[in-house]
Formats: structure tokens, C-alpha cells, sequence
């Protein structure tokens, strides 16, 4: 089993346990845990422990070990577990009057992890096997979980040894998987560093290409994955070190709406709004007072859409109408050289990717 990666993910990985339980059904009440498996790490030495129930009572005996080896460790690595696996165990060791409460230890639950990022790894879902096939990972085993259930039940009745190493071997490959599915954390963090920071980008190039303003952004370390967003105001290309933003430009006359509304006269004749400081001016009978949707002016211009938000930093925002949910900057060629402002505009596109 290939753990050098492990070194370089945690810092602490002597404290963490990874471990997965096989069990005859989902009711702690009816059905028993036939098989539980650990593997951690001592002085740099990969320890596997299996202990595996061969007869009914046995249950007993391997929560009572599991719990004894988990106490050791602050950190639990599971797949699903926080779903599954912890309140089982929690719930059948109440039943043997053991003690084991999963809110003594930290959860590194890689399904959680790995579920809000499939549309970027790609996976049509969570599966374990799913994520093992992204991974490149070849299982000798040839036995689903619930088909190891009726190969347990055959074992119980005939104390096979071939059957027996079948559920080992099942259960050791989950347990290896886990340590395969943690290189896939510093990519995940990565993922969500982008969505919630614009602080570390670096802006490669920023340039107008037929109406469409292209951003490139560098990252590292490197994504190990493609990946496109599409969205109708912009996409995103994700590729290994490199980010590319594609996002049309518009060309209309649009609306720039003035917030203090009771301060505006509206002008039919000119259709904009006016302050009343100056519009007292203008004859009553060419003003109106201005309300909400019609205290603005108007400009003509090229302008870049701001999508889920309605602001960027101080400039000025401009609308098609006051009730149209897309906003717009106005582009100007100065845009171009400015790297706060381009990457808090990058943040606004990439916190949806």
C-alpha cells in the first residue's frame, strides 16, 4: 500500500485512523457487524488490524477491540461514516453497554468531501466504487457489499478459509481505497480556496477577443483535472495549472438607477431622471416626480455582466431595468490593468464554478 502521499497531506497523520465496517444490514437492531478494519500508521510502518466475527457473540469482541484501538487516535478517516458507520457502531455499543461517542473524534469523511465536487472530478456519483474507478484503483475482490453479506452467512455455517479471505480481502481493499481518496483532498481544498478567496490568483493575461473578455489566471499546485462551466453570461475552462474566464461583452444603451429617488425630478422629454436641484428649472409641466423605476440615466457603452451579485466595489452598476436580476460594469480599457479590481471580478464568476 502506497502511503508516501499521506506524509505530505497531514501533518499529523499518526493521529488519524482510517477504518471501514462491514455489516449484515442497515438496523443496528436486527442486523450485527460481522467485520471491522483499521489501518494506521507508527513510526513510519502501515499497520493493517481485521477482526472478524465467526460466530454470532463475536460482535462483542470487535467493537470492544475497535473502540479500545480507536481511543488512541483523534482523528477518524471513513467513507460515508459520518452518515453510517459511527452511529452504528455508537448505537450497538450502547446495546453491549460499551462506550463510544463520535463527537470525541475529528471526521474526515471523504464522501462529504468528495460529493460537492463531482461535477469537477467528473464522477456520475459518489459510489465508492465510482470514485475507486476516477482513481485508477483495480479491486482483486469480486464481491459487492451486499453480496458479502450471503458470503458471511456462508462462512458462519462452514468456517471456510477461502470464503474467509474473501471478506478480508473485501473489506482490506475499502480500507486501502480510503488511503488512495485522500490524494484527492489537496485538489478538493484547492477547489474551495478558489470559490471563497481571490487573494492568491495570478492574473497570466486579461485581453478582448472579439467582444469577449478573456482572463487567464495560474494557480498551483495544479489541478488534476479538466473541467467547463458553461453558464449564458459566461464560461469557465479549468485545465491543470490554468483558469481561463470567457465572458461576452455587451453592447446596449443601459440604465444606471439612483437610489434616493425623492430627491429626482423624472424628464418624459429626455427620458432620465434629474436632480431637483436642477430640474426646479425645468417648467412643471416637463417634470414629474420620479419614482423608483424611472429615477435613472441612461449609457451608452460596452459592458461586462456582473452574475450573482449586484456590485463591484465602488463602481457605478447598470441595469437593462430595475428588475432585471443580471447587472453590468462598464468596460473601459484601464479594466485591463487593474489586477484588484479584475480579481475581485474573477471571485464573482468563480465562487459559482
Amino acid at each position: 500500500m502506497d502511503t508516501s502521499h499521506l506524509y505530505n497531506q497531514f501533518e499529523d497523520i499518526e493521529t488519524r485512523l482510517f477504518f471501514d465496517i462491514e455489516t449484515t444490514g442497515f438496523s443496528y437492531r436486527k442486523n450485527m457487524v460481522y467485520l471491522i478494519g483499521c489501518v494506521y500508521i507508527e513510526d513510519h510502518q502501515v499497520y493493517l488490524t481485521q477482526w472478524l466475527a465467526e460466530e454470532d457473540h463475536d460482535e462483542y469482541t470487535l467493537l470492544f477491540n475497535f473502540i479500545q484501538l480507536s481511543q488512541g487516535y483523534r482523528q477518524l478517516v471513513h467513507f460515508n461514516g459520518s452518515t453510517f458507520d459511527i452511529p452504528f457502531i455508537s448505537k450497538k455499543a450502547k446495546c453491549y453497554h460499551l462506550t463510544f461517542d463520535g463527537n470525541d473524534y475529528i471526521h474526515c469523511d471523504l464522501y462529504k468531501h468528495i460529493r460537492p465536487c463531482k461535477h469537477i472530478l467528473g464522477l456520475e456519483n459518489c459510489r465508492l466504487k465510482t470514485v475507486e474507478k476516477y482513481l485508477g484503483i483495480h479491486r482483486n475482490d469480486p464481491y459487492s457489499g451486499s453480496e458479502l453479506i450471503e458470503q458471511f452467512l456462508q462462512f458462519m455455517a462452514s468456517k471456510d478459509k477461502t470464503i474467509k479471505n474473501h471478506l478480508l480481502l473485501h473489506n482490506e481493499e475499502d480500507i486501502t481505497s480510503l488511503v488512495h481518496m485522500t490524494k484527492l483532498l489537496s485538489p478538493i481544498q484547492l477547489y474551495h480556496h478558489i470559490k471563497t478567496s481571490y487573494e492568491d490568483y495570478i492574473l497570466y493575461d486579461c485581453k478582448v477577443v472579439e467582444q469577449v473578455l478573456v482572463i487567464q489566471l495560474r494557480l498551483s499546485p495544479l489541478f488534476p483535472f479538466k473541467y467547463t462551466y458553461k453558464h449564458k453570461h459566461y464560461h469557465i475552462e479549468v485545465n491543470e495549472d490554468k483558469i481561463t474566464l470567457h465572458i461576452p461583452l455587451l453592447e446596449e444603451e443601459l440604465k444606471y438607477y439612483f437610489e434616493a429617488y425623492k430627491d429626482y425630478y423624472y424628464i418624459p422629454s429626455e427620458d432620465q431622471a434629474m436632480h431637483k436641484q436642477v430640474a426646479k428649472y425645468i417648467h412643471t409641466s416637463n417634470r414629474i416626480k420620479a419614482t423608483k423605476d424611472t429615477c435613472y440615466i441612461k449609457k451608452r457603452g460596452i459592458f461586462i455582466p456582473l452574475v450573482h451579485t449586484n456590485r463591484l466595489d465602488d463602481v457605478r452598476v447598470f441595469h437593462r431595468s430595475r428588475k432585471d436580476a443580471t447587472t453590468y460594469v462598464l468596460y473601459h480599457e484601464d479594466l485591463l490593468s487593474n489586477d484588484h479590481l479584475l480579481k475581485k471580478l474573477c471571485f464573482i464568476f468563480l465562487r459559482h464554478l
